[in-house]
């Protein structure tokens, strides 16, 4: 049951759940669910691993609350797969949180389907300039436990990154 809400009312109650809604422009509006998210379907890669502790998607408050938890202790380093808008956000979080933080994107540059290669260029400069380190053209093919890490993520090309935290975007 999505509900549409014109940005500049007081709320929405939805069940006993009240959402408030703020935004710069009266006529913009936000589409949410009765979970107060905006309706996408948690995503996890059918990967061997993905059931692993500190192994996350990022969809709403309580996956927020989870990678808090997961990222409470020093020198934690995170890898947030998938190099869109969500991910790109989720990476930020995490590296103002003081993480070590890694965005893996299959395709050939961030947000494939939103920017063209000019675009993914200088935003991937833009990105990379705030302490995130960004892999491109990388098939993971499961995640296993790391040697220096909690974790490892395994690429298809031989490669892998081992850290403490798995972000699913």
């Amino acid at each position: 049951h999505r509900i549409f809400v014109p940005l500049g009312k007081d709320g929405v109650t939805a069940g006993t759940k009240i959402y408030l809604i703020e935004a710069d422009e009266p006529d913009e509006f936000a589409v949410l669910d009765a979970n107060g998210t905006d309706g996408r379907a948690e995503f996890m890669l059918p990967l061997p691993g993905k059931d692993l502790e500190g192994v996350l998607p990022y969809r709403d408050l309580d996956d927020v609350e989870k990678m808090l938890d997961a990222a409470s202790f020093s020198g934690a380093r995170a890898v947030v797969i998938g190099g869109g808008l969500l991910g790109l956000e989720c990476a930020k979080a995490l590296r103002d949180l003081g993480l070590e933080t890694h965005v893996v994107e299959f395709a050939p540059r961030l947000m494939a389907v939103q920017v063209d290669d000019g675009g993914a260029r200088i935003l991937r400069t833009r990105i990379e300039a705030l302490g995130v380190t960004v892999h491109t053209q990388k098939n993971t093919l499961e995640i296993v436990d790391g040697e220096d890490g909690t974790h490892r993520t395994q690429f298809a090309d031989g490669t892998h990154l081992d850290t403490d935290m798995i972000v699913f975007s």
